[in-house]
C-alpha cells in the first residue's frame, strides 16, 4: 500500500468501441458519409463563390480547391477513410450539405479519440450548426463509444476554433511546441 494520494479505481477497463458508418441524426442536422459526387457541387460552391469566407481554409491541410473536381477528388479520398472517419453535416430539412467533420485519432483500447476537420460553409457558421453537430459527436463519442477522453486540437493562432472548443466545454490544456519562430 502506498501513502500517496490515488484517484477513484476506473471502473470497467475494457476497450471502447468503435465509430460506426451509420448517420447520426440530430434535430436540426444529419452527419453522413461523405459521398464525392453528391456532396462536392453543394460544398464547392458555398465556399468558392459568392460569399466566401477568406479563413475558411487557413488552418486545414487542404483547400481551397482550384476547381469542384479538385474538391470532388479530395471528398472521394476520405470516403473510405477509417480514421479519420469523416461525415459530410447536412442541413435535416432540405439534405443541404453544410459542413464536415471527422473522429480521429480513434484510440478504442484506451477509449478516447479526437473531434476534427471541423469547418462549414460560411451559411452555417456562427449559427447553431456547430453546437448541435459537437453534441451529437460527444453524445456518440461518450455514450455509444464509450469513451473516457473526447479531445479538440487546433492550431495555436486558429481563435475561432479555441473559442468555439471553449463555448462547448473543452478545456485548454497547453499547446504542443513553439510554433513561433
Amino acid at each position: 500500500m502506498t501513502d500517496l494520494p490515488l484517484g477513484e479505481i476506473v471502473g470497467d477497463p475494457a476497450p471502447g468501441e468503435l465509430p460506426s458508418h451509420a448517420p447520426i441524426v440530430g434535430k436540426t442536422v444529419r452527419l453522413d458519409l461523405p459521398n464525392a459526387e453528391r456532396d462536392a457541387p453543394g460544398l464547392f460552391a458555398a465556399t468558392h463563390t459568392g460569399r466566401i469566407d477568406p479563413g475558411q481554409w487557413a488552418y486545414m491541410p487542404y483547400g481551397p480547391f482550384s476547381d469542384e473536381q479538385g474538391m470532388r477528388n479530395w471528398i472521394r479520398a476520405t470516403e473510405h477513410s477509417q480514421d479519420p472517419l469523416f461525415f459530410v453535416v447536412r442541413k435535416d430539412k432540405d439534405n443541404e450539405p453544410i459542413g464536415m467533420v471527422s473522429f480521429m485519432n480513434i484510440s478504442a483500447e484506451h477509449r478516447r479519440l479526437e473531434l476534427g476537420h471541423i469547418w462549414y460553409v460560411p451559411a452555417a457558421q456562427r449559427t447553431t450548426v456547430n453546437t448541435e453537430t459537437i453534441y451529437l459527436m460527444l453524445r456518440e463519442s461518450f455514450d455509444k463509444l464509450r469513451c473516457r477522453r473526447v479531445e479538440w486540437k487546433c492550431d495555436l493562432l486558429n481563435e475561432r476554433s479555441k473559442s468555439a472548443a471553449l463555448r462547448l466545454g473543452f478545456s485548454f490544456e497547453g499547446s504542443f511546441g513553439n510554433t513561433v519562430s
